[in-house]
């Protein structure tokens, strides 16, 4: 409990304030301001608010193959927490964005972040929305206006030591129709984060991420969608039992 209240000192201000200095503004009236300002606006209290939670990242993350060159990519990730984009946001070096289950866009401060920044709001039980919204994700990077950002589970996992839940093949189909690259990534122990106040020490909020692989648009020519699903999926997978190992060492390491 004081975990919490001292959290509500440290960032409740800083929220309030630029909620009603810049973010609703900004959400409202999109066109009026570039990209780039939302973006790195939004990054500074993202990096800020999760700053002051403890959030410990894996010295190993790198995520320079994301930013091997100019062009926008389609990014494929597993889903735990609903604070996943906003820990991938703390990592980026260029604008990008999200798609996510319509639900988000209710959330008080994640749903409103996801505004700003262009996000898109996935409805999955109205199939005519679903393919604008993957149509409108498509045309971001093929605009080269940002790097997009898929949970192809569509939820995130309850138990993520039971592993994924089922992919949404038509997550895949974006690159395909976008001539973008696809970067597979992985995240382990962000389901921790909104519990925070479970754990008496800072340093037992460990988030490990990864940029596993990078498909190439000339690699994507041989396959088909449901093909280049299977191989992300299969690829996250081979990469789980080593963030389960390397947390299990971690969390002895600091006990």
């Amino acid at each position: 409990m004081m975990r919490i209240f001292v959290l509500v000192l440290q960032v409740g201000w800083r929220i309030l304030k630029d909620y009603f200095t810049w973010m609703i503004k900004y959400a409202k009236h999109k066109e009026r301001y570039p990209i780039a300002l939302r973006f790195y606006r939004v990054q500074s209290l993202v990096r800020y608010v999760i700053g002051k939670m403890g959030v410990v990242y894996d010295e190993t993350v790198n995520f320079d193959d994301i930013y091997s060159d100019d062009k926008k990519k389609l990014i494929v990730c597993n889903h735990q927490s609903m604070f996943d984009p906003l820990l991938f946001m703390i990592r980026a070096k260029r604008p990008l964005t999200f798609i996510s289950k319509k639900e988000v866009k209710k959330f008080p401060f994640v749903g409103k972040i996801l505004t700003i920044i262009d996000g898109e709001f996935l409805d999955r039980e109205n199939i005519k929305t679903q393919v604008k919204t993957i149509m409108n994700a498509q045309r971001l990077v093929a605009n080269q206006k940002y790097d997009v950002v898929i949970f192809p589970e569509g939820t995130r996992t309850k138990n993520p030591e039971e592993g994924m839940l089922p992919f949404h093949a038509g997550s895949f189909k974006i690159p395909f129709k976008a001539n973008s690259d696809l970067v597979v990534t992985s995240i382990y122990g962000s389901f921790r984060v909104l519990k925070f106040f479970k754990y008496k020490k800072k340093k037992q909020l460990y988030v490990q991420f990864r940029v596993l692989k990078t498909f190439k648009y000339d690699e994507l020519k041989e396959m088909n969608s449901v093909v280049l699903m299977e191989e992300s999926r299969k690829i996250m997978e081979e990469n789980m039992s080593i963030f389960i190992q390397k947390d299990i060492d971690y969390t002895k390491s600091i006990s």
